[in-house]
């Protein structure tokens, strides 16, 4: 039986960054953003994945989007952490309304809260009711968490998320193994997948630290194999088994260049065997937090 294919979306952090270890030219400059944007509406592609702490991305994208309704716009909340009680919620407002005042929108698609456990402080149901009075006012149409691990779901009171965004790839598999995307898929709730490509570590060889390398040579050859074995690109491998998961909705890929688009919406996705073999245990590996300075 064929499963079914996530719908592509850009992630827009290396818009406003130098962002992603594999990346070896730095913030991708305005032009090849438009040519970037042009080519994914082109194809199909409407949502776009950006945030406060990614740089000047959301003034690059109100700049060449101007409130083009084609695009679904993805941001996060700024961060609430250091905040004393009382002052977050009106922070979270003020930070939606100077990312639309970036955006050139009047709303947003999907507002993610950055830092799930800005909810765990003891103003959580203040900053919540917040949110949701944001999307009660047509600010934003869906709500929902960026997260890390599964443990960053386990929030106080009980809340409805229209959206989950997670890491997740050939060798990271913790929410797929562990039933947390069944559980949320089967809820109602939106999973969109990040980091397919590790930041690029997985098609990159010479972008990767060699203290990981050298750590899980054994994981990152089993893949490598794989790939050769089935024909495949390490790009397509990649792909094909994220965009092949049933509860996955929305794959978001980091893109610095027109042409590296055009390598994605090439790849080939054809079935697979059982990937499970390829899943690696080592939050050193499967987190970038962790890993050494690039």
């Amino acid at each position: 039986m064929t499963r079914p294919i996530a719908s592509l979306a850009l992630g827009g952090a290396q818009f406003g960054l130098d962002y992603g270890i594999s990346n070896r030219r730095g913030r991708v400059p305005f032009a090849e953003v438009e040519a970037i944007l042009a080519k994914a509406a082109d194809a199909g592609i409407a949502f776009v994945d950006t945030a406060p702490a990614y740089g000047d991305s959301e003034e690059v994208l109100g700049a060449i989007l101007a409130g083009d309704p084609k695009w679904r716009i993805i941001t996060k909340t700024v961060d609430l952490s250091s905040l004393p009680l009382g002052a977050a919620a009106a922070r979270l407002e003020e930070g939606l309304e100077r990312s639309l005042l970036r955006l050139k929108r009047r709303e947003v698609d999907t507002l993610l809260f950055h830092r799930p456990h800005d909810l765990a402080r003891e103003d959580g149901a203040e900053i919540w009711e917040k949110a949701a009075g944001l999307k009660r006012r047509g600010l934003v149409r869906r709500l929902g968490l960026s997260i890390y691990e599964e443990a960053d779901l386990d929030l106080p009171g009980r809340r409805r998320w229209d959206v989950v965004q997670a890491p997740t790839s050939i060798v990271d598999q913790r929410l797929i193994s562990s039933g947390a995307f069944r559980r949320l898929a089967s809820a109602g709730v939106e999973v969109q997948v990040r980091s397919i490509f590790l930041q690029g570590l997985l098609l990159s060889p010479e972008s990767r630290p060699a203290g990981l390398v050298s750590a899980h040579a054994a994981s990152l050859a089993r893949f490598r194999d794989l790939a050769d074995r089935l024909g495949l690109t390490p790009l397509e491998l990649c792909l094909a088994h994220v965009r092949r998961l049933p509860e996955v909705a929305i794959c978001l890929v980091g893109i610095s260049s027109a042409g590296e688009l055009e390598q994605i919406l090439a790849a080939r996705l054809p079935e697979l065997p059982d990937t499970a073999v390829l899943a690696v245990d080592a939050p050193d590996l499967v987190d970038p937090r962790r890993w050494p300075p690039r």
